[in-house]
């Protein structure tokens, strides 16, 4: 008899579960989440900029915007993540990489837009961490978070140009040991897009690079 009240109330509770989920799902607030989510999944994207000093290229930005609905901490709210992947150089300097992240979590029946700091932040490239090359660690003025990375024996920039596809993925969590979101950057967009900004990026850092040797090379020369 007490192994059926046991079993019992785990269906009560089963169902209990079932309908407040149901209930969650077709409130107002789901609703209105599912909307903003639709509408703010059409203005995702990424771009590649760059900057030029002196006739020479400074720096080349890999820019993203990806949105996801967060059923894990913000009870399916759309949040938006924003950021991006920086590559700069300047003459008699080493290269140097950093990473932008901003997640901001969309109160849909407000409007109101919650930037939160990323407990957890990660760049891996073709499945690879650049954990080890990270020099600075800093929140931005929009509380974001800024990950600077020094690549002194060019191993981060081979990652990055080395011979076959190219893979970026920013990891991140808001609390750290919490489940990690991955952002694909280039499946964020259509295969062509992706295509064409991860040539543009590759190209950007292969002409930092050749301006490095020069640099070294004018150097070692006494110029």
């Amino acid at each position: 008899m007490k192994k059926y009240s046991i079993i019992l109330i785990v269906l009560s509770m089963l169902v209990g579960f079932n309908s407040a989920r149901s209930e969650a799902l077709n409130s107002p607030r789901s609703s209105a989440d599912a909307s903003t989510y639709d509408y703010l999944k059409g203005k995702q994207g990424i771009a590649c900029n760059k900057t030029t000093s002196e006739k020479r290229l400074s720096s080349v930005s890999l820019n993203f915007n990806y949105v996801y609905r967060d059923f894990g901490a913000e009870n399916g709210a759309p949040v938006i993540v924003s950021g991006s992947f920086n590559t700069l150089y300047a003459k008699g300097r080493l290269l140097y990489y950093a990473l932008k992240l901003v997640p901001s979590v969309v109160n849909s029946e407000t409007s109101e837009v919650k930037a939160v700091y990323p407990d957890y932040l990660d760049l891996l490239i073709n499945g690879q961490s650049i954990g080890e090359y990270k020099e600075s660690d800093n929140t931005t003025s929009n509380g974001g978070r800024l990950v600077g990375f020094t690549d002194k024996n060019f191993g981060l920039s081979h990652l990055l140009i080395q011979n076959g596809d190219l893979d970026i993925v920013v990891r991140f969590s808001f609390d750290k040991g919490a489940h990690y979101n991955d952002v694909k950057i280039f499946s964020i967009t259509s295969a062509n897009d992706a295509s064409l900004t991860k040539s543009q990026f590759r190209e950007c850092i292969l002409e930092m690079i050749d301006q490095l040797r020069e640099d070294i090379s004018q150097r070692r020369a006494g110029n």
